[in-house]
């Protein structure tokens, strides 16, 4: 396992599980040879998703021990402070930023794949800052971290370009 460090986002998982890769990226490989953290707050959404989805509530501990058999993969149970206040700063800064860069990236889809008064969540500016602190990348579907991973196309403020450093988007089209 050498090379990049990663923290696999939710959506990414529930793909990785139910083996419906979609995208441009061989993330199945990533997820699988290279170094992957999960900080809790991850295994959290997972179980919310689990437990939302009657269909699947009951796998839910059998995937997860899934995950955790990777012998690649390390759970991070503790968000320090650093990375709680980083987290919080960038909720409240980006969460009015985005607003504009949704706009665009809707613009650029050719439809509204997302809400313009959508606020990026608490949990995905923890799990950028932890990616910071632990120098990894998030590998993420998700649209307000592909915004955040490609800041030019999309408007995203100077001050926030370097947090592309630390994510790898999926792209589903």
């Amino acid at each position: 396992m050498i090379g990049i460090r990663y923290i696999v986002d939710t959506n990414t998982w529930i793909d990785y599980l139910n083996a419906s890769f979609k995208g441009e990226l061989d993330y199945k490989s990533i997820i699988e040879l290279e170094d992957i953290i999960i900080p809790s707050i991850i295994v959290s959404e997972l179980k919310r998703v689990y437990t939302n989805n009657k269909k699947i509530e009951h796998k839910f501990q059998e995937d997860f021990n899934k995950i955790k058999d990777l012998p690649n993969v390390k759970i991070i149970d503790k968000i320090t402070i650093n990375v709680a206040i980083q987290a919080g700063e960038l909720r409240s800064k980006l969460g009015i930023i985005l607003k504009k860069s949704i706009k665009k990236y809707n613009e650029i889809q050719g439809k509204q794949k997302r809400k313009t008064n959508h606020h990026i969540s608490l949990i995905d500016c923890i799990i950028i800052s932890m990616a910071i602190a632990n120098k990894a990348k998030v590998l993420s579907k998700d649209i307000d971290l592909i915004i955040l991973s490609n800041p030019k196309m999309y408007n995203v403020p100077v001050e926030y370009h370097s947090l592309k450093n630390y994510i790898e988007p999926i792209y589903t089209h």
